[in-house]
């Protein structure tokens, strides 16, 4: 995900309505292309998008299309209602593909569009794709949405920027790799180039284990939740002696009983 994307400061600014694809058109396979071919996006992007609808419903007193209720929908959460593509509606996996293709399910919803990716040839490679693989899916729905969000978009700056990016520089480094040597203890001809820098993983022992500096980042963190309880560097976080005295008299009480048996 690229960070840095620039809100826009008016309505005449947003796109027009209606430019998203039609539920039901005549030619859906070539209604889908049209709408997703102007915006750069191609068959296996649009399939991978399609996906989407493994989550939420659709109701008929909004849209035209779906169940008033269905056996998946009547107990909601929220307002009850409505007619979903999959089962687990607030599931995000590879269950759209799995349903669509078996269509053994009236409780489901199957609009022509959804049923195009597997009637289109082209669409169907990357349909039947997904239904079997959701680790594919995921990937290539994430580089789709990601491409469909930015479209358009203004980033500042221009480039954008990633967390990555952004995090402090010890964050970054990590360790040079021993040079390998040959058998006569002599370094290679390649030994001066340098690894590219990873991403540091996250480990949360080492926040705790005193073998560590703290990151500034953590510091400024650690430093807000504390001043968020009241606390300051100038000022111990206050006790609550009411609480403290009620904790002894229960403990010195129950020692009593103790005594007493």
């Amino acid at each position: 995900m690229k960070y840095g994307r620039v809100d826009i400061t008016a309505p005449e600014q947003c796109p027009p309505e209606g430019r998203l694809p039609d539920a039901g058109p005549r030619l859906p396979a070539e209604h889908l292309r049209e709408v997703f071919y102007r915006m750069g996006l191609d068959d296996k992007e649009i399939v991978a998008l399609s996906g989407a609808h493994t989550l939420g419903r659709s109701r008929p007193d909004r849209s035209g299309w779906g169940k008033p209720e269905t056996k998946y929908t009547k107990d909601g959460p929220g307002e009850p209602g409505g007619q979903s593509w999959t089962a687990e509606w607030l599931k995000f996996d590879n269950s759209y593909f799995k349903d669509i293709k078996e269509k053994r399910d009236q409780d489901l919803l199957v609009l022509p569009t959804d049923a195009a990716i597997f009637e289109d040839e082209s669409f169907k490679v990357y349909a039947e794709k997904y239904a079997e693989d959701q680790e594919a899916f995921f990937k290539d729905y994430a580089e789709a949405h990601a491409k469909l969000s930015n479209l358009g978009a203004k980033f500042d700056p221009p480039e954008g920027f990633s967390l990555d990016d952004a995090a402090p520089a010890d964050e970054k480094k990590v360790a040079d790799p021993a040079p390998a040597d040959d058998t006569n203890g002599a370094a290679t001809a390649d030994d001066t180039s340098e690894a590219a820098p990873q991403p540091e993983p996250f480990v949360a022992a080492k926040y705790s284990s005193k073998k560590r500096e703290l990151s500034d980042t953590m510091k400024q963190k650690i430093r807000a939740e504390y001043e968020g309880l009241g606390g300051s560097p100038e000022k111990a976080l206050q006790s609550n002696y009411f609480l403290n005295i009620m904790i002894v008299i229960a403990g010195l009480a129950f020692l009593t009983s103790l005594v007493g048996n």
